[in-house]
């Protein structure tokens, strides 16, 4: 099983990785393991969800063309191929994250992940609601079939969902569509059309999307990016 971690040494790591948009520590060597019996399999509804005016689109297959950064070190590595951006994290217990350089408040937004390599025990998703270092928001699926969501809030970890199984997710190297809903306080996620949940999050309501990848006791994990859209809700 997999958990957000919250310990305090990470909020330093934040604040100088967002300075080149990616995370050089892990969330995920928590304690706080949710056991077999809180693991629950959920009923899903599709998504109906009625949008408005396209409001962002990136495809990120082009670099040039991409507000996505290509960098590489020891640790992580950002690249466009194939038509995709690829995020690989090379080193155990670690994350990494990149922004679209954007801000939304009311918004669907909704993005192609495939894992391309690596062990199915990772997380990956979206970031949004990104406001600073210390107040944003996760929604994250893995590659063996769960979904969590979590937060950042004034510097500390609020209300996190446990890692849950869904029959919605497609384990290992496939491809899964996520999508969240954002609007004013309410936030829905979505993975291959089915409502996985909802969360009253009242702190930011707006803010920055980006993406993110995370290893646990292995690592070589590389999740790559398409057909990242955001669109305005319709009243």
């Amino acid at each position: 099983m997999k958990n957000i971690n919250y310990h305090p040494g990470l909020i330093i790591l934040l604040t100088i990785s967002v300075l080149f948009f990616c995370i050089q520590a892990s969330l995920a060597q928590s304690g706080n393991v949710p056991k077999e019996g809180s693991i629950k399999l959920i009923t899903q509804s599709v998504s109906q969800q009625q949008t408005g005016k396209l409001l962002y689109a990136d495809s990120l297959g082009f670099r040039k063309i991409s507000n996505f950064p290509a960098s590489s070190d020891a640790n992580i590595t950002k690249y466009f191929k194939n038509g995709r951006y690829h995020i690989g994290v090379i080193r155990e217990g670690y994350s990494a994250w990149s922004f679209a350089v954007k801000n939304f408040t009311h918004f669907v937004l909704s993005v192609n992940a495939t894992q391309e390599m690596g062990p199915e025990d990772n997380d990956y998703g979206v970031v949004t609601r990104w406001k600073d270092a210390g107040n944003y928001s996760l929604f994250l699926i893995s590659g063996d079939g769960f979904y969590s969501y979590a937060k950042r809030e004034n510097n500390a970890w609020v209300v996190p969902v446990n890692w849950t199984r869904s029959s919605a997710i497609n384990t290992g190297n496939t491809m899964n569509n996520i999508e969240v809903v954002s609007n004013g306080n309410n936030l829905t996620f979505y993975t291959n059309g089915a409502k996985l949940g909802d969360y009253v999050d009242s702190k930011p309501v707006s803010g920055d999307v980006g993406l993110w990848v995370e290893t646990f006791t292995e690592g070589n994990v590389t999740i790559g990016f398409d057909s990242l859209k955001v669109l305005d809700i319709t009243s």
